[in-house]
Order: C-alpha cells, then structure tokens, then sequence
C-alpha cells in the first residue's frame, strides 16, 4: 500500500510549507500545534488504512465499503482528538486547529486517492462466500 507511504511524506509538506508560510508573514509557527496535530493526523490516517487490509483480496464491493468505513475512522479519531485538545485548553489548542485543519485534507486527499486506486483496481466480480 503505497498510501501508507505518502501519508507521512505529505504531513512532512505541509508542515515545511506551513512554517515557511507563517515565517513569511511574521505569524507564530506553534511548534507544539504543530507536532500534536501531525501525529494524531498520521495515526488517524494510518487507522484508516485497517478496514481495507482486512479486506484485502475481496471483491469491488467489499473494497469500495471498507474505503467508506476507512474514511469515517479518520473523520472519527480527528474529531476526537481536535474536541479532546479543545476541551483540556493546553497552551497547545491555538494553533493546533489550523495545523490539524491542513493536515486532515491532506491526509483525506492521499486516503481518497489510495481508497480509489484500490478498488479501481479490484476485482468487479467475485465467489460470494455461501456460494464456495
């Protein structure tokens, strides 16, 4: 899975344009937003990824449902810890809802990408398994 990959490349690219882009305009970076919110978006992302190798091999269907319930886990877990972070006010919770804002899309974008190349490339017929 080469989504697996890229999830931690693309968090590594956003943050580096991020800092430049607050280093241009003068804002503060946040560093501590910053680092909370790539890790809990990296394991958001990466917990997506399990419904999808549970189903590895099966057919278009399976895939195609697995990526929606993959989808909705990484929603999940980046609601959870944005609230968690929201409702404990760490000197932490000012930045970390924009880092975690840019870093939700860009680890969506690479599940939606991976999820779709996945099922785009399973099999669109298969043995249901009552039928073996």
């Amino acid at each position: 899975m080469r989504g697996l990959a890229l999830i931690p490349l693309s968090i590594l690219i956003v943050a580096a344009a991020g800092v430049a882009l607050c280093k241009i305009a003068g804002w503060r970076i946040g560093a501590s937003g910053l680092l909370v919110a790539g890790i809990s978006s990296a394991v958001a992302a990466g917990l997506a990824f399990v419904p999808l190798l549970l189903v590895r091999g099966g057919s278009q269907a399976a895939q195609a449902q697995a990526a929606l319930v993959g989808t909705m886990v990484h929603l999940f877990i980046a609601i959870v810890v944005t609230g968690a972070v929201l409702l404990l006010k760490p000197p932490v919770a000012g930045s970390f809802v924009y880092w975690m804002l840019a870093f939700y899309w860009t680890t969506l974008t690479v599940l939606v990408v991976s999820f779709t190349r996945s099922v785009r490339l399973s099999s669109a017929t298969s043995v249901p398994a009552n039928k073996q």
